[in-house]
């Protein structure tokens, strides 16, 4: 999965963590926070079990895509973010 912006590209990976949850975060960079994580209770790990990581799959998918079509840039850049003032004529 990626998400493209007009200068840089993101590639993100969804991946399980040490304790079960699933998460997203940078390819590139393994050790950095992950941008967005989903876990489940043990209640429902054992009632869906081995659709828990589709399920999973699909909620961080979704929820990648929102932020994606939101206009939102995951790539970590280092620039500082300038803001334009409006043009008063």
């Amino acid at each position: 999965m990626s998400l493209v912006d007009e200068k840089l590209e993101t590639l993100l990976e969804i991946v399980e963590l040490e304790n079960g949850d699933l998460a997203i975060r940078r390819a590139e960079d393994e050790e950095s926070e992950p941008l967005m994580v989903v876990g489940f209770s043990d209640e429902l790990r054992e009632t869906l079990e081995e659709k828990c990581i589709e399920v999973g799959r699909m909620m961080l998918t979704a929820g990648i895509h929102m932020v994606a079509e939101s206009g939102h840039n995951l790539s970590p850049v280092n620039e500082p973010v300038v803001e334009t003032l409006p043009t008063i004529h």
